[in-house]
């Protein structure tokens, strides 16, 4: 993935979290809780997993080369 696209990606990771966690925290907020409490860690954690799966840089190697021998007999 180009360096742009991951940008792009990454802040639209960041705006779902922001909303989500927003209306997780508004609907805790009318049970009387102050805090998003285990789903908003849970949403926090997701969205950090999921920057971090769109920053890992991969090494594909585009040659791959099939020198296994088969035991046929």
């Amino acid at each position: 993935m180009k360096k742009s696209s991951k940008i792009i990606v990454t802040i639209g990771i960041v705006i779902i979290f922001l909303f989500v966690f927003g209306l997780v925290t508004a609907a805790r907020n009318e049970n009387g809780n102050s805090t998003p409490g285990i789903i908003g860690l849970i949403l926090g954690f997701g969205a950090f997993a999921g920057i971090k799966a769109v920053w890992k840089n991969k090494q594909v190697k585009e040659t791959k080369i099939d020198n296994h021998q088969l035991d046929k007999k």
